[in-house]
């Protein structure tokens, strides 16, 4: 029977035997899958809680069960295709460079010889010995621009799974500056099953529970089910003199600035804090046309 690391390093090389393309095509098909499990997992979830129409409700709760699980399940082989892929995304990449790096060390060193050989036959030959250097210098430019492109794409895919949160430094500032309104009372909600969003949420949670003002736990403002949830953090004001002034004031100073800023709808709060899902570069911040999204009951603060 096959160890453990056998079978690891026997996998792993099935996925370096395919080619970049074809990887690249898996990893896509991957987060596919992730997405389409979750909108399984949220069906499962709803109709657990009987919030789907009354003819799918009325089906069996095991239904409903299954559905759960076979989202789950499919989250947790799409999440390990997307790691999987990613690595020997990375793998392949990295294996590109290190031969590109071979051949122009390889260059280099025949480019060396002959310049000996050359010196000692004749100078006669001298332009093409510069023509000679001259490719070598462009495939070593070639080789540094695929190299920072490579670099650039790695920093853009770590930005991108990183998780948004206030530093220590950001938590304190937000905390002076909205100490002066204390009973001010702000309702922070996050869409529901954005685990990122609600931990973000939760920062801010924290920091306006210190500065003594009124506030539920963070609340799902809504599921979504069409379309595009909202992005970014939304800021929502019943005045925008005092402390929401106050509090757009110091997020611009920690360099947050909100995706949107406008007066709320939402009766009772003071200030509303929207957490949507973190923003891709040129993602609106409000839902896009024909989004539906299913709002969830809130609790006024005590």
């Amino acid at each position: 029977m096959p160890s453990a690391p056998a079978t690891s390093d026997k996998g792993i090389g099935m996925l370096l035997a395919l080619s970049k393309s074809s990887t690249d095509t898996a990893l896509d098909l991957s987060e596919y899958a992730l997405l389409f499990f979750g909108l399984v997992l949220v069906a499962g979830i709803f109709g657990e809680y009987k919030k789907v129409p009354k003819r799918i409700a009325s089906w069996p709760k095991a239904v409903f069960e299954i559905l759960v699980m076979v989202g789950v399940a499919g989250e947790l082989l799409g999440d390990g295709g997307v790691f999987a892929f990613s690595r020997a995304l990375q793998t392949i990449s990295d294996r590109d460079l290190a031969e590109m790096k071979n051949r122009l060390e390889l260059s280099t060193a025949t480019l060396s010889a002959d310049m000996h050989f050359m010196d000692a036959i004749s100078t006669a030959n001298q332009d093409a010995l510069h023509l000679e250097i001259s490719k070598v210098e462009q495939e070593a430019a070639r080789f540094n621009e695929v190299a920072e492109r490579e670099r650039l794409a790695r920093v853009k895919v770590e930005e991108q799974l990183a998780w948004r949160t206030l530093s220590p430094v950001q938590k304190e500032t937000l905390v002076a500056a909205m100490r002066p309104f204390p009973g001010t009372r702000v309702h922070i909600t996050c869409i529901v099953g954005d685990a990122e969003g609600g931990a973000y949420a939760e920062d801010f949670d924290e920091i306006v529970r210190r500065a003594g003002w009124k506030t539920t736990e963070v609340s799902p403002s809504g599921m979504l089910v069409q379309g595009s949830a909202p992005h970014g953090l939304i800021l929502e004001y019943r005045d925008l003199k005092g402390a929401a002034e106050t509090l757009l004031a110091a997020l611009t100073e920690i360099g947050i600035k909100p995706s949107a800023v406008g007066p709320t709808e939402q009766k009772g709060y003071d200030i509303v804090l929207e957490i949507g899902v973190k923003p891709r570069p040129g993602q609106n911040a409000r839902p896009s046309k024909g989004s539906v999204i299913i709002d969830l009951p809130v609790e006024n603060p005590k």
